[in-house]
């Protein structure tokens, strides 16, 4: 039933003029949509939906997942922006997650 439809990743944020900064200069996406509550991001194929809530910044599993071949050439893009990152080992997996998101 849904599988011809797109899905939007959503994430809820404390301050929109903060996550604007960050989704739009910080990370380099494109505002596609902007009022007093929301925010719309092109990513690729796919639209980042960005909302204000007084939920923001309890969710402690992952949001949003950007998939990139040169991995490190973004990496060291986004600290020159201010970004900063925690790294963690799996078995067979080593990964970067950001973690200056706006909601905290």
């Amino acid at each position: 039933m849904l599988s011809d439809n797109a899905a939007i990743a959503t994430v809820a944020v404390k301050n929109l003029e903060t996550a604007k900064n960050f989704y739009e200069d910080k990370l380099g996406l494109t505002k596609v949509m902007e009022n007093a509550e929301v925010l719309a991001f092109k990513t690729g194929g796919s639209i980042l939906f960005v909302y204000r809530s007084q939920y923001a910044g309890t969710n402690k599993a992952t949001a949003v997942t950007f998939v990139a071949e040169e991995v490190d050439d973004l990496v060291r893009t986004l600290k020159s922006r201010g970004v900063t990152f925690e790294h963690y080992d799996l078995p067979k997996m080593t990964g970067r997650r950001m973690s200056t998101w706006p909601a905290r």
